[in-house]
C-alpha cells in the first residue's frame, strides 16, 4: 500500500521558485504526494509588492530575487500541479493548516508537511530524509520545557512526530511553526486541529502585508497553547529539528516575512547559519542563476 504525504502552503507570498522546486522533490520509493495551497489571498496580490533588487552584491537581496524571479498566478500554480483552494480566512500557517484539515481527512495521510511558501528550497531530497528516515541528522531538545540546553543527537530512526526546520535557539518556545512535518498520531492526540483561540488579531479580508515587522506579533503567540500541550503531554522528545540554527538548514532558509534579507529576530544566529552555507558552497547555484540573469 503506497503512503501518502500532504503538503500543505499557507498561500500568501507566492515567490515562484518555492512552488515549483517543491515539486521537483524527490519522492522515496512507497510513497505519493499531495500538493495543496490554502490561499489566503489571491497571487495578482503580491506582485510588485517587495523591493527586489536585481542589481546588488548582497548575498541575501541576491537570493531574494532568485526566489521571486518572476510573478505567479493562481492559474500557473493549478497548471503546475497544486490544488488550490482560497480561502477568506487570514493568518498563520496553522490556521491554513486548520482550514486544511476541516476539508479533509487527515487520516488518510500518513505525514504532513505544514508550511509557509516564503522558503529557499536548497536540495530535493527533502522528502528521502524525512520520510525514510536515512541520511537525517536531527536533534532533539535536552530538558522536558524546552528551556534547557540544547543537545545535537544523531537520530536515524523513526521516533519522532514533529520535524522541524530550524530551532529558536535559547528560547522557551523552540518551533517557528513555519515549517514542519507532522505525523497523523500527533494529531489524533491534538483532536485533529491546531488551538488558535489564543490569537487576536484578525485580518481576514485584508490583502496587503504589514508595513510593520512588529504588526503580526500577535500571530506569535499561538505557540504557547501548543508547548503546553507538548509539555503537558510529555511530547517534547518527539519533537525534532533539521537544524540547531534559526531558519536556516542543510535543506531550506526560512524567509522572515517573506524575505531572506529581512532578519530582526535573532539576527546573529541567522546570520551565522546563511554564512556557514554560503563558505559550504551551498548558494553557488542561486548566485550563478543571479549573476546569468544581471547580464
Amino acid at each position: 500500500m503506497v503512503k501518502k504525504l500532504a503538503v500543505v502552503v499557507c498561500g500568501w507570498h507566492y515567490p515562484s521558485h518555492f512552488y515549483e522546486k517543491m515539486l521537483k522533490q524527490n519522492i522515496p520509493d512507497g510513497w505519493g504526494v499531495e500538493y495543496f495551497i490554502i490561499s489566503h489571498r489571491d497571487p495578482i496580490h503580491s506582485h510588485g509588492e517587495k523591493e527586489i533588487k536585481s542589481n546588488t552584491d548582497d548575498l541575501l537581496e541576491s537570493l531574494d530575487s532568485i526566489l521571486y524571479k518572476k510573478n505567479v498566478t493562481k492559474e500557473y500554480l493549478q497548471d503546475l500541479g497544486w490544488d488550490y483552494f482560497e480561502s477568506k480566512k487570514n493568518g498563520v500557517e496553522w490556521r491554513a493548516a486548520n482550514t486544511w484539515l476541516e476539508n479533509n481527512n487527515y487520516k488518510d495521510y500518513d505525514c504532513f508537511l505544514f508550511c509557509g511558501d516564503d522558503t529557499l528550497i536548497l536540495r530535493d531530497d527533502l522528502f528521502l530524509n524525512a520520510l525514510e528516515n536515512k541520511k537525517l541528522v536531527t536533534y532533539e531538545i535536552c530538558g522536558e520545557k524546552g528551556d534547557a540546553t540544547w543537545l545535537p543527537e544523531e537520530r536515524l530512526n523513526d521516533d519522532w512526530l514533529i520535524l522541524s526546520n530550524g530551532l529558536q535557539y535559547g528560547k522557551k518556545v523552540s518551533m517557528r511553526a513555519s515549517f514542519e512535518f507532522f505525523k497523523p498520531e500527533l494529531l489524533d492526540r491534538m483532536g485533529g486541529k491546531f488551538d488558535l483561540s489564543i490569537i487576536k488579531l484578525n485580518r481576514d479580508g485584508i490583502v496587503d502585508s504589514p508595513k510593520n515587522h512588529s504588526d503580526l506579533s500577535d500571530w506569535n503567540s499561538y505557540l504557547y497553547p501548543f508547548v503546553t500541550f507538548l509539555t503537558e503531554n510529555n511530547l517534547y522528545k518527539k519533537l525534532r529539528f533539521l537544524s540547531t540554527s534559526y531558519r536556516a538548514s542543510d535543506f531550506i532558509v526560512e524567509c522572515e516575512r517573506g524575505l531572506l534579507s529581512n532578519h530582526h529576530a535573532l539576527t546573529s544566529n541567522y546570520i551565522n547559519a546563511i554564512n556557514k552555507l554560503y563558505n559550504a558552497g551551498v548558494f553557488n547555484k542561486f548566485l550563478d542563476e543571479y549573476y546569468e540573469n544581471k547580464q
